[in-house]
């Protein structure tokens, strides 16, 4: 039979289905119909999913509804390396206006230019989209400090640190660590009048060896107490518990004062905290994984640290040419919650010491929150009834990181 074109026929249809009112659509003919596969038709007619799939594209295109935006996050880049010494070195020529030089660098020579280490360490910066690096072992004087800050300003960035301490024959420096940052990503608190002092704003803990300061990253506005570090070279021998009450003086080296401090720093804090250097000390289970043999002061100390105030080792792989995992970034169990995936690259000095390089995730809900307790398992993003169901079967529960 063929459809009724009568206007009370089509006055019952058009009532049935107000959506053709809407979209202006006409009743169909029958060569219409015909290419829609349908040739018999009547009031209850059909038509094949080929055909309305063809019919609905036609009308709608690929649909109606506005495309959801997908939300970028930049993610920020954290980094340590050990640099093994870094200079500004003094290029031909001195200023001949000793006022202007007094005005300009405090009286110093200004015409100091960048080495080819330094130039490598902030192309690494700059090209690896860096927001924060730990540089540890620059073997600066405070003058020599100065010099460099000053370049990295040049460059768009900023720094602060601890200069390098004498060896005891007192012939080189070693030690000394700074922070480098960029102030579009990160904002550092340098206190209420900041200089361009590069000692100037943060926590010296230790010569030398350990720095801390008060950063906030700008995506996001979470803060954090950030620590550089440059703990001594591992030795031999038994390792107190760094927390035992005693007096420095009851037999305390440098290893364990040093240490000690760290320990004491991370417990004042009252947010987040990162630790980012190179800490000469392994994990137990990166140990274990390397098949080592032998454990030192530092890697109890370090092992001590983790588990008593519940931290998170990030780093992943080797970071030294032995095979050994020494340098780090490690952070708070809350501030874990931010932190994406870790690698290592090449680092400046050969094949010595790589750089250590940390994925922070920032995102609107970046609030410190504690992370939701959840069963193994079970994903933030799951429906309930999935959810449900999978709670009946797997009642133990594990801390759940969800990164948005």
């Amino acid at each position: 039979s063929t459809l009724d074109r009568s206007s009370a026929a089509s006055d019952v249809y058009k009532r049935q289905d107000p959506d053709l009112v809407f979209y202006g659509t006409k009743l169909a003919g029958d060569d219409d119909l015909a290419y829609y596969g349908t040739t018999d038709v009547s009031y209850d007619w059909s038509i094949s999913h080929r055909g309305w799939n063809r019919l609905m594209h036609a009308l709608h295109g690929n649909g109606t509804a506005p495309a959801k935006r997908q939300r970028k996050t930049e993610i920020l880049r954290f980094g340590t390396i050990n640099v093994n010494g870094v200079h500004a070195e003094q290029t031909a020529g001195t200023v001949a206006d000793e006022h202007m030089a007094e005005e300009m660098r405090g009286g110093r020579d200004v015409r100091m230019d960048s080495t080819e280490k330094l130039d490598e360490l902030l192309n690494m910066f700059r090209d690896g989209g860096f927001a924060m690096m730990i540089w540890a072992d620059t073997h600066l004087t405070h003058e020599g400090m100065r010099d460099v800050a000053d370049i990295i300003r040049q460059r768009g960035f900023d720094a602060r640190g601890t200069p390098g301490v004498s060896t005891d024959a007192g012939h080189r420096l070693t030690a000394g660590v700074m922070i480098v940052w960029d102030p579009g990503k990160m904002e550092v608190d340098l206190g209420p009048h900041p200089t361009e002092n590069p000692t100037q704003g943060i926590d010296e803990i230790v010569e030398g060896r350990l720095i801390a300061v008060n950063v906030r990253a700008t995506r996001d506005g979470r803060s954090w107490r950030q620590i550089g570090a440059y703990m001594p070279v591992r030795r031999q021998g038994r390792a107190r518990a760094i927390y035992d009450e005693r007096d420095e003086g009851d037999g305390m080296d440098e290893d364990e004062a040093c240490w000690r401090a760290l320990d004491n720093e991370i417990c004042k804090r009252t947010g987040g905290v990162m630790v980012g250097g190179d800490l000469n000390a392994e994990t137990e289970q990166y140990r274990r994984r390397r098949g080592a043999q032998t454990m030192y002061r530092s890697d109890a100390w370090l092992q001590e640290i983790v588990d008593d105030r519940r931290l998170v080792v990030q780093t992943r792989g080797e970071t030294h040419r032995a095979g050994t995992q020494i340098d780090h970034w490690i952070v708070d169990e809350t501030s874990d919650a931010w932190m994406g995936r870790s690698t290592t690259l090449v680092g400046v000095c050969g094949q010595d010491h790589r750089a250590v390089v940390v994925q922070y995730h920032p995102g609107e809900e970046g609030d410190g929150s504690e992370r939701e307790e959840r069963a193994k398992g079970i994903s933030a993003q799951m429906r309930d009834a999935d959810e449900a169901a999978l709670r009946k079967i797997t009642p133990e529960t594990v801390s759940y990181t969800h990164l948005t």
